[in-house]
Formats: structure tokens, sequence, C-alpha cells
């Protein structure tokens, strides 16, 4: 989303005007956005506006009469959803006497009201503007009562104890907001008891910020006494506090007992001894923590070695931050030698001298998971540095490492250089104010013509003079990965800026974006020069006919409900264990990328044009394929508009981002880090016309179109660190039968499927049965859909498995059965570790074995992927983001009137390829499309999450996920029975389900996708909730019998509850009553598939079959017809047409089945009388009412 800044009233006004949507008002003079007046005017503009969703008034001191106008703007506006009002000077240690206007009294007072009518508002910082204990309560009131707001920032203030108080009662009413920042509000241990008693309880609260307070060790113990019952907290910011060694034993119990908590912050408190003692010793046992910092704390040798202990024990920690402790940094990376899940560690300005420095090189050549080593400050010297550069030779996963501020000189640089030579992974190296010469310079620019991966590079602050300088120009006549160079303050004249002008010139690879010579005039004008060739060759991309593979795919985790799936995904996507997870409801979606041999989370944020583009822009020529669009003839609009805007798109779709950004050690920018993790889920989608940064139009001149995207430096510097990059979409099923019909329609033919499994289930002789019942279920319904599909099998708990050897080989056995008859497409562990040849991958996800090499296996088997190779174009990007870009306003489009019309302002004109693009994308899991019927086919899911949501409120287990007191209190107790025991369901259950959200719409796709019908007028059926089975023998069933045998495929779950749901909506409009008493079964219905002809159908599981019996012998040929269609349309609508049976009818004489075939020569009766309707002869007039009514389904 661009930023409109503005620098006066007159400017704020109009950006409103113009429909701006993210506003920046920040720090405008004095007597422009104060009381009075002109504010006055503003916020009456702002009333009006419906545009803007971002607006920053920081630093304009409002003031009570600001306030009271805004928050009365706030009552009518209805597009607003994140307004920051923070005050002038961010965090000063005087700030208590700095001169700013208070918002209190009235001003507090009309906010609050606000917040208690307005349904947009989603952020809320009104820190540094000196709002006291009453002022707190009057927001308080307005909190507690608001549905909507997320994110509240009142750091900076003085709310104290009492006003800690009336917020924490607040937060027992409120069931909305997620993240609170109550930094710098001189609370003390009173107000930290009243927090604390809210977290035992609050269900909603995600991350708190109370740095910077006065709890000291008794309110730091009411806090972490919350935490060992809390499961929601992620975030937890207790910086600044005055917390001693009995404060740290209480946050030591509460990590031992806590699987929630990801971040943790307790920089600059006095826990020493025990305190250190303890929570070191913690962190073997959690396994939730992400990232701890803790910096300035003063530790000694002692506590140092304590936390080496825990850092070798952690199974969890990623991000680990030291700074400014005055420890011996050895006993701290002997730790990190052994540990496997550190990511980051964080060594500023703790004087490491050169015997820790070695040990810093040992770790990092035994270690293979640090990926950032920060040891800025620590004055390290040439002499230092020397084992660092030593082990670079070594590693090879390190790609991160910042060296500034050490005094390293030319001899240090030098060292680096020799390193860069040979080391395949550093991106980034930040050698900035460290005394670094010519002699040094020319040492990198030698290693730079032989280094391929460095795309980082900062001298910013040296002694660097034109000879050094213009060696490193002179390697970028070769180098084709550096994108980023700083050579700032240096001792570089123009001359020296000329050669990178030259050697940039030369090299028609140079991937060089981003330059920094100086304050010289050449220096800036070829600054420019190369960021204006690399936005020139981005817009290049952004509108050119060239194609490229999205490198994007599914990843489908199924099996047996408890078996470890979510975990699995867990512990594939680097998240931490966690042992109390909930089971999966239906089916969750999460996103997953693989770069550079490491699983990381992709940026949430969208605009897949924009990142697709740049990818472009860097891919040589035989990389990507310069045919029209998809490799087809695209056709053309000769009525298009010649000015055609595409909006970026910026999701802001899914959980906050609770991963720190670097942190530095300014109190400024950290102070708010815990508010701004969250604000990453909330933030607006377009730009308007001033944004626009160039006009591209069509070679042909045959469309001509302005695409408006705006330039990023980070786009390009993104995508080239990701050339490789795989992204997963990875759909996690819920493993409780009751969903299996359900899933169905999820399933697709492409992508990689996993089928996980507990191993202790196979090996149980008591559970053996129902494992591999499971195990065979999924293998066929797999089979059924994705025959090409890849299928990698996976055996979860071998920690807890005994006899590993003998026990491992007793599975493989196992599924080796299995998959001859079942599934020829097993992708089996192909690495050399697999010594035992085993079919599947044994894990453990609590321990994190197998991990890596089943990472590996999925990467491998997804690139072999045919979706994942297939070559799309920069529009369908666009079209996909136009589509995307609708989330915000509703979760599916219509294609006749929304899809179509986005499709041509993207240049997409043909409908054939708009329904290409549409499979593809659904495919994908990007978007539902099901296209069995033409309603179907009309409708496109924008959110897929929404709609498995809502499926899966529905098509549950009661005694899992349905909250039976909360449905007693509303009065629909036994409306919940009929529903889960009976199958049937009222209008009002699911008005309450739904929340009366979309009910005729959910009702519709339901009907489509054959899991509901119509039971009479009040009523509806759902066959897959049908508890009770029918146990009755056969020849106790009256009618003609019919046979369709699934035997020589298989008969999954839904099938003939979708034949079940055809019969009875075929009856329903044929008039056919219906008791809401009748006695109803999941294997059983009896019904009339019109006013002549009663049928009964029964589901026999263990014959793999389904038998009808109908009552009227003149009716049997008709209904036999009838039948044969419904499976028919089951089969190819939801079973990606991978059914086959056979058909057999009953001789009414000898009882006996007949082959469909043979009956049908022999004119077997009552099937094929004379005058009956018969199966493959009726005339299209006598079968248009059953084609008609399995079409408008």
């Amino acid at each position: 989303m661009s930023i409109t800044s503005v620098y006066s009233y007159e400017e704020a006004l109009e950006a409103l005007k113009k429909g701006c949507t993210n506003i920046n008002c920040s720090n405008l003079d004095s007597n422009v956005l104060e009381d009075g007046l002109p504010f006055d005017v503003f916020a009456e503009a702002l009333t009006r506006n419906t545009t803007c969703k971002v607006l920053k008034l920081d630093g304009n001191e409002l003031g009570n009469d600001g306030a009271v106008a805004l928050g009365n703007a706030l009552k009518c506006n209805s597009s607003l959803t994140d307004l920051s009002c923070f005050g002038r000077n961010v965090f000063k240690k005087s700030w208590f006497s700095l001169p700013r206007r208070k918002i209190r009294g009235e001003g507090c007072i009309v906010i609050a009201e606000s917040l208690k009518t307005n349904q947009s508002l989603r952020v809320l910082n009104l820190g540094a503007n000196k709002i006291d204990p009453r002022g707190a309560e009057y927001l308080a009131a307005g909190l507690g009562l608001s549905t909507t707001l997320q994110t509240l920032i009142l750091s900076q203030n003085r709310i104290e104890d009492d006003g800690a108080e009336k917020i924490a009662r607040a937060l027992q009413k409120n069931k909305s907001l997620q993240a609170l920042s109550l930094s710098g509000n001189m609370i003390k241990d009173v107000g930290a008891k009243k927090i604390g008693e809210v977290l035992r309880e609050n269900k909603n609260l995600r991350s708190l910020g109370l740095e910077y307070n006065y709890m000291g060790d008794v309110g730091a113990g009411y806090i972490a006494e919350a935490l060992e019952i809390n499961t929601m907290l992620q975030v937890l910011n207790l910086g600044y506090n005055e917390i001693g060694p009995a404060g740290g034993v209480a946050i030591a119990r509460a990590l031992e007992r806590n699987t929630t908590l990801l971040q943790l912050d307790l920089s600059d408190n006095k826990i020493n001894g025990v305190g250190i003692q303890r929570i070191s010793e913690s962190l073997a046992a959690n396994t939730s923590l992400l990232d701890l910092c803790w910096n300035g704390n003063n530790f000694d040798s002692e506590d140092a070695e304590y936390l080496g202990t825990g850092l070798a024990a952690s199974t969890s920690l990623q991000i680990l931050s030291l700074n400014r402790n005055w420890l011996v940094a050895k006993q701290i990376v002997a730790g990190l030698a052994v540990n496997k899940s550190l990511q980051t560690l964080k060594l500023r300005r703790i004087l490491i001298r050169k015997p820790d420095a070695e040990e810093i090189a040992k770790a990092l050549c035994a270690n293979k998971t640090l990926r950032i080593l920060d040891l800025e400050g620590n004055s390290l010297t040439a002499e230092g540095v020397a084992p660092i550069a030593e082990a670079l030779h070594e590693n090879n996963t390190l790609q991160t490492l910042i060296l500034s501020r050490n005094n390293i000189s030319d001899t240090g640089a030098e060292r680096i250089a020799k390193s860069l030579r040979v080391n395949m992974s550093l991106q980034n190296l930040n050698l900035c104010a460290n005394a670094i010469g010519d002699a040094g310079a020319k040492g990198i620019g030698d290693s730079l013509t032989a280094n391929s991966t460095l795309q980082r590079l900062n001298l910013f602050g040296n002694k660097i003079g034109d000879a050094g300088a213009e060696r490193i120009a002179e390697s970028l006549r070769t180098n084709t990965s550096l994108q980023w160079l700083s050579l700032d303050r240096n001792n570089i004249s123009a001359n020296a800026a000329s050669a990178f002008r030259n050697a940039i010139q030369d090299n028609k690879d140079c991937s060089l974006i981003k330059l920094a010579l100086g304050g010289s005039r050449i220096g800036k004008e070829v600054q420019d020069e190369i960021e204006e060739k690399a936005k020139t060759r981005f817009l290049d991309a952004l509108t050119s006919e060239r194609s490229a593979p999205l490198n994007r795919l599914r990843l489908m985790f199924v099996g047996q409900g408890k078996a470890g799936k979510s975990e699995t995904v867990r512990s594939l996507l680097g998240k931490p264990f966690h042992r109390d997870w909930d089971s999966t409801v239906g089916a969750d979606v999460s996103e997953g990328m693989t770069a550079n041999r490491q699983w990381v989370r992709p940026d949430p944020k969208g605009d897949f044009t924009s990142k697709f583009a740049a990818r472009l822009m860097l891919m040589k020529g035989n990389e990507v394929s310069r045919k029209k669009g998809n490799g087809r003839k695209q056709e053309r609009s000769i009525s298009m508009s010649k000015k055609i805007f595409i909006d970026r798109v910026l999701s802001t779709v899914g959980e906050p981002v609770l991963t720190h950004p670097n942190r530095n050690e300014n109190p400024e920018s950290d102070l708010l880090l815990t508010a701004e993790s969250v604000r990453n889920r909330y933030g607006s989608i377009s730009i308007s016309e001033d944004d626009v940064t160039g006009a591209i139009f069509d070679n042909e001149g045959s469309f001509e179109s302005h695409i408006i995207r705006e330039y990023d430096e980070n786009l390009i510097i993104d995508a080239k660190r990701d050339t490789d990059a795989l992204t997963f979409s990875l759909w996690d099923f819920g493993g409780q039968e009751v969903f299996y019909s359900m899933h169905h329609i999820f399933l697709r033919k492409t992508g990689v499927y996993i089928l996980v499994f507990d191993m202790r289930e196979i090996l149980d002789p008591s559970t053996n049965n129902e494992a591999i019942r499971y195990l065979l279920f999924w293998m066929r319904s797999i089979k059924l859909h994705a025959l090409n599909a890849p299928l990698i099998l996976v055996g979860t708990f071998l920690a807890e498995v005994t006899e590993i050897r003998r026990n491992l080989h007793i599975i493989d056995k196992t599924l080796r059965e299995l998959v001859k008859t079942s599934f020829p497409r097993i992708a089996p562990p192909e690495d050399v570790g697999n010594s035992d040849n085993l079919i599947y991958f044994a894990i453990d996800n609590k321990e994190r074995m197998g991990i890596d090499q089943l990472r590996q296996s999925v990467e491998r088997n997804a690139r072999k992927d045919a979706s994942c190779s297939q070559d799309v174009s920069v529009r369908w990007m666009a079209f996909l983001d136009s589509i995307l870009l609708k989330r915000s306003e509703r979760p599916y489009l219509t294609v006749s009137e929304d899809v179509h019309s986005l499709g041509m302002n993207v240049g997409i004109s043909s409908l054939h390829e708009q329904e290409e693009a549409l499979s593809f994308f659904h495919e994908l899991g990007l978007v539902i499309h099901m296209t069995s019927t033409e309603i179907l086919k009309n409708v496109v899911i924008i959110k897929p999450e929404w709609l498995i949501d809502a499926l899966s409120k529905v098509i549950c287990d009661r005694d899992i996920h349905i909250d039976l007191d909360e449905i007693k209190f509303v009065g629909l107790e036994e409306e919940a029975h009929m529903t889960y025991e009976r199958g049937l369901t009222s209008r009002d259950f699911l008005e309450y389900i739904w929340r009366g959200e979309e009910v005729e719409f959910f009702i519709d796709i339901m009907k489509q996708a054959m899991l509901l019908s119509e039971w009479n007028r009040e009523l509806y059926l759902i066959p897959s909730l049908l508890r009770n089975t029918l146990v009755l023998p056969e020849n106790d069933i009256p009618g003609h019998r019919c046979v369709f045998d699934f035997s020589v495929s298989f008969l999954p779950n839904g099938v003939f509850q979708r034949l079940f749901c055809l019969c009875i909506e075929h009856s329903s409009r044929h008039g056919a009553g219906r008791d809401q008493n009748e006695k109803l079964f999941g294997n059983f219905c009896s019904t009339k598939i019109d006013s002549n002809g009663s049928v009964h159908l029964l589901e026999n599981k263990e014959a793999q079959s389904i038998y009808v019996y109908v009552e009227e012998a003149d009716s049997s040929g008709k209904i036999l017809t009838i039948i044969q269609s419904m499976l028919k349309k089951v089969n190819d609508d939801v079973m990606g047409a991978g059914l086959s049976w056979n058909t057999y009818v009953e001789n009414g004489a000898t009882k006996e089945l007949v082959r469909l075939n043979e009956a049908r020569q022999q004119n077997l009766p009552p099937w094929f009388n004379p005058g009956n309707l018969q199966n493959s002869k009726m005339s299209a007039s006598k079968n248009l009412h059953l084609d008609n009514f399995l079409e408008n389904l």
C-alpha cells in the first residue's frame, strides 16, 4: 500500500479528497493540525471519507479539543482501520517534562465513545499523550464494548496502577483485542497483579508490552503465574522492569509449563544468579519459545555458563539476543556448537577477545542451523576476526555476518576477503566503520570476481580511497550476484565514481540495483543511473509478454485423527512442538517457502505481479518463455479502454507476523516492537493515480495499459535471494471420519500428498486393524483423485518406538503389502541415511528426528510436479492479484459479474483463457472454483479458509467441536440434538452456526456439493451426520434388488451419503412429503423417487457395495436409470471420475444377480420388460426432467 506523506494542512485535505488510502500527517507544523478550526475541518472531511484506511497524526499536539473532533469523526467513519496519534519526541529520558498537550477529560471520553460504535478501526495508537488514570478509565469503558479493535497502544502515558486495573477489567469484557502496549506507564506490582488476573482467563490477547515500568520481582511473579495457565499469549515484553533473581525463578516456572509463548523480552533487568540458572534450565523443557531477548543484564561468567548449557539443550529457540552483556562469549557459543534450532545470535558490544573469537569460530564450523550472526561493536581487531574468517571456509549455512565497528583494519578485511572466495552461503556482509583502507578494499574487490553468492556489502564509514574503490568497481565487470553496495562516507573522488559507471555498463548481467558512493555529483549521478536502470528493467518485465514457472505447489496432509499431521506441518515450517495442539477442524491452510536449503514463512503480503516481474527481470533469456501469455495464442480485446489500472495487491490475510524485525539498540525503535509485530496483519489494498511510476505500451499497439506498480528495490533483492524458491500451500485435513465426505471437495489432482500415520498404532495389535483401514482409505482416495501425484508416507512418534530397527521393518512390510494393491506412486526416502531401504519416513516431531530428510523429499518431489513448472504470464499474475484484492470486501466473487471484468481489465479478454487461469489458481489452492454445475462454475471462493470453516461448523463431531453449553444457552439444544443424532437440521440452527452470515449461499453450496438436501419445508438433511447404522438382513428389505459393486476399486466415504442426498432432493422436488420423526440411518435410506416409485438404499461397507431395492416392478427400469445417472454425477463432480463399479440386477424368478449387460440382452424383467423405461434407450424427451434436475442442483 503506497503511503501519501503530506506537509501542510491543505495537502492533508487534498489527500482525503483524492481517495488516498494511507496518509501520513506526522510532525506537521504546530499551527496546522492542532486545536481549533483547521483540525475541525480535517476531522469533518474524515467523517465523510470512505477510502482512507491508515492515518498517522503523530506529533501534532492535537490536545483535548482535537481529540474531541477526532472522536466524533470516528463515530461516523466506516473505512479507517489504523489510526496513530503518538505524541512528539518518542522516548527520551526527560519525556515527562516535554511540552506536549494532553488528551484527557472530554477528549478521552469522546474517543472512548467512538470505540463503542465504530466498526472499522482495528489499530489505535494513543502513545505519549500524557493520558492519566482518569483518561485510562474512560478509554477502558470504550474498550470493554468495542467489537473490532485489535491493537491498542497506550505506551508512554501515565495511567499508573489505577489505569492498568481499569484496562485489565475492560479486557474481561472485550473479545477482539489481540495486542496491547502499556509500556512506560509507571505500572507497579499492584497493576501487574490485576493484569495477571485477567491473563489467566483471557482467550484473545496475543501480544502484551509491559516494558519500561516498575513491576519488580513481585509484579513479574503475578505475570509469570498467569503464563502458567494462559494458552493464547505469544509475545511478552518485560524489559526495564527492575526484575531480579526471584522474578527470574517465577518466569522460569512459567516457561516450563507454558506452551504458546513465542517471544520474550527480559532486557535491562537484574536477573542474575539463581534467576538466570532457572531460566536457562527451563529452556530445555520449553518447546514453544522462539525468540529470547536478554540485552543489558550484566551477566558474569557463571551466568554465561548457565546460558550456554540452556542453549545447548533448547530445541525450539531460534533467535537469541544478548547484546550489552559483559560476559565471556565462549561459554555462550559452547552451547551454539551443539544447538540444532538457533538461527539468529546477536552478541553486540560484549567485548569479544581472541579466545572468545576462536570459540565462536569452532561453533561456526560445527553448527548447521545458524543463519545470522551479529558481532557489532566488539573491538575484535584483525587478530580477533582471523579465526572467524577461517571458519567461513568450512561453514556453508551462515547467510548474514555483521562485523561493523570492530576495527578490523586492512588486515582483517583481507582475511575476510579470502574466505569470500570459497564461501558459498554468505549473502549479507556488514563491514562498516572498521578502518578499512585501500589494501583491504582491493582484497575485497578481488574476492568479488570469484564470489557468486554475496548480495549485500556494507563498507560505509571506512578509509577507502580511489585505488580501493576502483578495484571494487573493476570486480563489477564480472560479478553477477551483488545487488546492494554502500561505500558512503569513504574518501572516493569523482574519477573513482566514474569507474563504477563504466564497469556496470560493460556487464550486461550485473545485478546491482543500489549503490551509495557518497556526496560527489558524479557519485550521485551514478547512483541515480543504476536505480533508473533497475526501475526500467523492472517495468519492462512487468509489461512484457514473457512467462515463467510460478514455482508454487499444494501439499496435502492426510491421515487418521491424532496421528500428528498438524505437528508435522509445524515441524516442516520450523514451528515449535505443541503437545496440547487441538485437533484440526475440517482443514487448516498455511503457507511455507523453501529457499537456500531452509524452510521459511513467506512474505504474508500478496502482490504476485510485482514479485513475479522481479523474478522475470533477473532471469536470463533461456530461462523464460517469450511466447504470448502461457504459450497460447492470446486474444486481444479491441474495445478495451486505453487506460486500465491494475490495483496493487498487498494481502493482509493471516495471523500476525511474530518474528522480530532486526533489532537495534535504540530504545526508540524497539519501544513498540510488540505492537508493530502485530500491525503487519492490518493494512489496506490499493493505490491512487498519484502513485503511477510509469506507463509502458504494448508493442503490437492493439492493447495499451498503464500497469501501476511501485518500484521497490527490496522486491529485486528478495527475488534474487529466492531465485529457486518454492512456495507451498499446506493443507492439513482433519482426521476425524466425520470430515471425510467433505474432504473430497478439496482434494486436487496435482501436488504432493503426505499420508501421516502413528507408528504406535500399527505396532499395537489392539489398534492395528483400524490403523490399516485408515491407511487403505487414504491411499485409495488419493489414487481416486490424483493418480499421478506422488505420495509420501510419514510415520510419527519415532522416539516412542521400542526395538527401533526391528519394529521399523515390521511397519515397512505392512506398508509394502498395502502399496501393492492400493497405490503405486509412493515416493520413498532417497537419502543416503536410508540404509534400511524403508518406503516411508520415520520421524518424531517433538525431538525433531527425521524432519530435514522429510523436507528434502517434499522439495524434491514438488520440483518434479508438472504444475510447479507450468509457465504463466505476468497478465495471469495481475489477474490473480485483482481477484485476491477483493478479499478485503467479500469472500467470494461471481464469474459473470466480477471475474470476467477483472480479466478484461488486465488484458485477458478470452473467456477460455480466464477459465484456464481460474483452473490453475484452483489447483494451487489460491481460490476454490468448482465447475461441476453451472451454479458452481459461476462462483469463485477467494477465501478458501472461509468456506472450509463454514462447512466444518456444520459437518463436525458434536462431542469434540460443538459448544453444547452455548447452544443450550441460546435455546437451540433440541435442534442441535436433531442435527447431530438424526442428520436433520433447521434453518434457525444453521443461522446460529453461521452467525447469520451468507446462510443462503452456504446452503446452496452444500446442495451443489451434494452434502445437504431439502427434507421438507422446514428441515434439511445432512446424511454425513447420521450416526445410527441399520443392522438388517438383506432379505428383509422389500423390493427388486439391484447392486452397485465397487470392489473393483473401492467405495469411499461420501458416495452413499451423496446418493442419499440426491434421492431425497429428487423426492422433495417431486412433491413427496416427509415426516421429521422418520427413522434415519447412516447406511440406509427409504424414499420415493417420484410419485409411483418407492426405493430403499443400503450401503454395505464390507462388500464395498450399494444395494438398491425398488418396490414397484413397473418403475424398476426407470429408477435404475435414475440411480445410475446420480452415481455418475457423484463420480464426475466429486470423485474425480476415478470410481469404477459393476452393476447387477436381480432375476425376479431365481433371485440370482445378473450382470447388467446380460440382463439387457435377455430383456430380464422387471428391469427391461417391453414398455418399461430402458436403461440405455430412453428418449431425450423422457429423460429431460432427470437431466434438468441433475444440472440445476
